[in-house]
């Protein structure tokens, strides 16, 4: 990308010698949800590990600590973040995962890296937001013609009652946007292989959905 030079790599994480242990950067969700790469001295290595503000153990982010005896460039924490922290499914790519379900729930993308030692984190991802939006834009015009009928018939099912109680629980906020993409994309390959909508109850990633036909 422009103007980011990817292979900055700063000379140390800890401005004096008495600190130990300090936070590399901050990636905050909606439902303030943050999560932090921390790193720390261990013997002659530089440990990386990881921290959130998430109460329950299953929605838990996890990562494997990493140990270097040098610190990373640039190139390298965009990797660890989009490779190595993983959510609590065991998938990674988290900061695409979360931009998924934000972009899904009209709500536009909220979301934030910050650093105070890779100062172009911000601007790196900024720029990666805009990409993203320009493709699911194209995305969308192209499924345009398939819309109305599908979402008019997505609005006949059970799925506003399935996110309602979805949003009751404190961290259920976070699977009502994928629910409403799979659902999208199940109806509308369901209606292009079969030529007609489904209806009855129907098993879509672990959540029955329940189609009427239209009276």
């Amino acid at each position: 990308m422009k103007n980011i030079n990817l292979n900055f790599r700063p000379e140390t994480y800890f401005n004096d010698s008495k600190e130990q242990d300090v936070c590399i950067l901050t990636i905050h969700f909606l439902e303030n949800v943050e999560i932090k790469l921390n790193a720390r001295k261990n013997k002659d290595d530089i440990e990386y590990y990881l921290t959130d503000n998430i109460d329950e153990e299953d929605y838990k982010y996890s990562f494997e600590n990493l140990n270097s005896k040098r610190t990373k460039t640039l190139k390298e924490i965009i990797e660890i973040i989009q490779s190595d922290i993983r959510d609590c499914e065991g998938k990674d790519n988290i900061i695409f995962g979360e931009w998924e379900f934000q972009y899904y729930q009209h709500e536009g993308i909220h979301l934030k890296v910050e650093s105070d030692i890779y100062s172009d984190l911000v601007k790196y991802f900024d720029n990666l937001i805009s990409e993203f939006q320009e493709i699911k834009e194209k995305e969308i015009e192209a499924n345009r013609k398939y819309n109305p009928l599908i979402y008019d018939h997505i609005e006949r099912s059970n799925l506003t009652e399935l996110i309602s109680n979805m949003k009751k629980t404190k961290f259920g906020v976070f699977g009502s946007g994928v629910v409403r993409e799979n659902v999208y994309k199940y109806v509308k390959s369901y209606y292009l292989k079969n030529k007609k909508l489904p209806l009855g109850e129907h098993t879509i990633e672990g959540q029955t959905i329940s189609f009427k036909s239209e009276v």
